[in-house]
């Protein structure tokens, strides 16, 4: 009996060894197949330490020269925690992304960054009017069936301008402080510096609904266009405030509910790593 127990265990290391080392590329082709929505090109490595050349979705490149290093300690927590980093546009990114039993995805100690059009672009956004460098630092966020149910950290947009016209109406610097709500995550939002003074919130719920209610103003020293900009936004209120509230759903919704259609409301009245973020 005592034989058969170490066969066993000996059959059992032999196949994680195997499955361990075996070329990623390989591992990739027979098990991923058609069921992820994204394509892996240029693999090389194995699942413990790898690269790939490029991350794809589509046409629509998603991250070049993706680097990924296998954390052991990680399945002392129930979990497959990977260091996974690349410095080549269009996403620039620094972190520990990791699957548990269940399928929670955890990303933690996360830094990404970006070109506003270009992150656009790979969430499915083709064209937007506004552009300018976005910088994620993530302390932690938690996803469940593909959507966030837990998250903290900071998002900066720098030099967020307006680039329909002839000459880009630079708009200024925003931040965005993400933490837990008591149903999903909420981001309050306000101004760093510049020609736009912006205030307010988005929420997203655990069952998939969003609530987006920001108020904007130009600054004193704003010039004309931008006061042009806010204008088509609505009447300001008497604290000269133009407010856009957008509600809806991010989300299919689950259990037989009817999807709520978007409404937008104008305005009635020590870390060796580098930091995509501005400091402070």
């Amino acid at each position: 009996m005592k034989l058969r127990y170490v066969l066993i265990a000996a059959l059992l290391s032999f196949l994680v060894g195997l499955v361990a080392h075996a070329p990623a590329a390989s591992l990739l082709g027979w098990f991923a197949g058609d069921r992820i929505p994204v394509q892996a090109h240029g693999v090389s490595g194995s699942l413990l330490s790898g690269a790939a050349t490029q991350i794809s979705r589509g046409r629509q490149v998603v991250a070049r020269d993706l680097r990924w290093r296998f954390a052991p300690a990680s399945l002392l927590l129930g979990r497959a925690s990977y260091a996974i980093a690349t410095d080549s546009p269009p996403l620039l990114l620094d972190g520990v992304a990791g699957i548990g039993l269940g399928g929670m995805v955890r990303l933690k100690d996360t830094r990404a960054s970006g070109d506003l059009r270009s992150l656009a672009g790979i969430a499915g956004l083709p064209f937007i009017p506004v552009n300018g460098q976005v910088g994620l630092d993530l302390v932690s966020l938690k996803l469940v069936d593909q959507w966030p149910r837990s998250a903290q950290g900071r998002l900066q947009v720098i030099g967020l301008s307006w680039a329909l016209g002839r000459e880009p109406v630079v708009l200024g610097d925003f931040e965005a402080q993400i933490e837990d709500a008591e149903d999903g995550i909420v981001a309050n939002v306000g101004t760093l510096k510049g020609a736009v003074e912006v205030r307010g919130s988005a929420r997203m719920s655990n069952e998939g609904g969003y609530d987006v209610d920001l108020q904007l103003r130009a600054a004193p020293d704003a010039p004309p266009m931008v006061g042009n900009l806010l204008r088509s936004l609505g009447q300001p209120d008497a604290s000269g405030y133009h407010r856009i509230r957008q509600t809806g759903r991010a989300r299919p919704a689950t259990d037989g509910a009817v999807p709520a259609e978007d409404v937008q409301t104008p305005a009635a009245d020590d870390d060796q790593r580098p930091s995509y973020l501005l400091p402070g």
